[in-house]
């Protein structure tokens, strides 16, 4: 068989592979968006990440009462992250009235497939007597949802719905409240040494405006409006305020009064040594693996608010208090994630602000590394449903390729046909790519991006709509080309035996493995087969320039 021959009949199977491909993948790309795959296998991944990476549900072999609440627990903390407006926002759809309408019968096909797909697992699971988790539609409650989550969104809905700030700041005011009680407390013991009555009452007084004082300051930082390092300077700076109040006011004839002064000033140095800041920063700031803990058992977390603020009908008790009611279960999985993720958190900044940054990169990262593996599992499945596609397809147009490639090598004219309606169509395009990259200063269609390949591809795909009919490609089942079929099946060896069928289904199974490859694999694999042609005719390729110089 001669190399132009080979070429040919290459080029007529390529194309007609292409053509295939073309429709199989219309096909997918409208199961995946009716059926919403991309969303439900994006929503089983983050609840796979969240739980772990354990398996599913149905996938474990032994079921106890712990595992099922932590998968509950996972499932609805999933639930509340996709309906978290960070996440909810990122699910745009359209509100025409057609666009409405195709929703509406779309969601009510989806539907049907589920409740068919759970009615036959139910009867083949009593048959094979297995027991597990029926299929169901992962958006029943909702029109649709977004494929795709950025990575920093993500993350930020985490924190968010957990509330980490506002948890480490109410642990910190905790703290600080404690804090300010123990300076009140041995300030007020020194108040106690002064002999003058004139004297204690000055003193008094004054405490109680350095205890509104730090109140002031407290409320202003459990509002977020102000930092910790900054409470404490505020703080510092109002004890040593009391301290020149005392030495400008305090009477001369007080005996007590030099003492007095003495145990202000070391009380202050005690407390707000500007060496021992960072150490007292440190002791007021909760870590990380603190808030994660406390935010898991949260009735611990509560009766600490309980112990701290006495008072419970102020602004600051209720607000944290509706905090802690609204949050989330947090699983022991995600908790020890977040814990091992907490563990990079190397470095301890004076603002809890900062260390969530850090945070949030690192959630980030572990989510990027999760999407990864899951897009790998995305695209096993894809091919998976790919193939199947592809099979339907060759058994719906009998796409036989042991029968395409007979058919072409002994039918001349077939070749010469389907070769050349191939070239025009490709070399047109090509062309076409060749002068829209001249344009734009490019360097050829060699060097076609994605999008530049896609757009000719759809062109040919029109082409190929309008022109089709003229070109009598060895597909269908009409009763001429069953025939002929019938004509050339296998035999069992040694014998003159049939095997009918078997030589159909190996021609349609390579034909379903060949479609499922995609078709920009056979559009570029195309245009290589065809410059070789043109190059073993001893001409010049289409849409490349020649380099030689005569």
């Amino acid at each position: 068989m001669s190399l132009p021959l080979v070429i040919d009949i290459a080029l007529g199977v390529i194309f007609i592979y292409l053509i295939l491909s073309l429709l199989a993948s219309e096909i997918h790309e409208l199961l995946t968006t009716v059926m919403q795959w991309r969303a439900d296998h994006l929503k089983r991944s983050i609840h796979l990440m969240l739980d772990g990476g354990s398996p599913a549900k149905s996938d474990r072999s032994s079921q106890t009462a712990e595992i099922d609440r932590a998968v509950q627990s996972t499932t609805t903390l999933t639930d509340r992250l996709y309906n978290h407006p960070l996440i909810n926002t990122l699910n745009h759809e359209a509100t025409g009235q057609m666009a409405v309408l195709m929703r509406k019968l779309s969601g009510g096909l989806v539907r049907g497939c589920y409740g068919l797909s759970a009615m036959l697992y139910s009867v083949f699971g009593r048959i094979l007597a297995k027991d597990g988790t029926k299929p169901h539609n992962p958006f029943a409650h909702q029109a649709s949802a977004p494929s795709y989550i950025p990575a920093d969104t993500f993350a930020q809905t985490v924190i968010e719905t957990f509330e980490l700030s506002k948890i480490g700041r109410l642990v910190t005011l905790s703290r600080l409240e404690e804090f300010k009680r123990q300076q009140l407390k041995e300030i007020l013991r020194q108040v106690k040494h002064l002999a003058l009555q004139e004297s204690h009452d000055l003193a008094t007084d004054r405490l109680r405006q350095i205890a509104r004082d730090y109140e002031q300051v407290m409320l202003s930082f459990a509002e977020g409006k102000m930092p910790l390092y900054v409470v404490i300077n505020q703080m510092g700076q109002t004890l040593a305020g009391l301290v020149q109040y005392c030495e400008t006011f305090i009477s001369l004839d007080d005996a007590a009064r030099p003492y007095f002064l003495y145990q202000l000033s070391y009380l202050h140095d005690k407390y707000y040594r500007e060496a021992d800041k960072p150490a007292l920063i440190a002791s007021l700031k909760p870590d990380l693996h603190e808030i994660l803990t406390l935010v898991r058992d949260k009735q611990e977390l509560l009766q600490e608010l309980r112990d701290t603020i006495t008072d419970t009908d102020s602004q600051v008790y209720q607000s944290f208090n509706a905090v802690l009611r609204n949050l989330p279960e947090l699983p022991p999985s995600l908790q020890n994630s977040l814990k091992a993720i907490a563990t990079n958190v190397k470095r301890r900044s004076n603002d809890l602000e900062e260390d969530l940054q850090v945070l949030q990169g690192e959630i980030e990262s572990w989510f990027d590394k999760s999407m990864t593996r899951a897009s790998g599992v995305y695209k096993r499945n894809s091919r998976g449903i790919a193939i199947l596609i592809g099979f339907l397809i060759a058994v719906a147009t009998n796409a036989d390729t042991l029968f395409i490639v007979d058919s072409l090598s002994r039918d001349s004219v077939l070749r010469a046909t389907v070769s050349e309606f191939a070239t025009s169509q490709v070399q047109s395009q090509m062309q076409s790519a060749e002068q829209s990259s001249s344009q734009e200063g490019s360097e050829g269609v060699n060097s076609a991006t994605p999008e530049q390949l896609s757009a000719e591809l759809d062109a040919i795909k029109d082409n190929v709509r309008q022109s089709l009919d003229d070109v009598s490609l060895p597909l269908g089942w009409d009763e001429s080309m069953l025939q002929l079929q019938a004509e050339d099946e296998w035999t069992v060896p040694m014998t003159e035996v049939e095997l009918p069928w078997v030589k159909r289904l190996a021609g349609w199974s390579i034909s379903a493995i060949a479609i499922s490859m995609g078709a920009s694999f056979w559009y570029d694999l195309l245009r290589k087969v065809l410059g070789l042609k043109v190059g073993n005719s001893g001409g010049e390729p289409t849409g490349q320039r020649s380099d030689r110089q005569f």
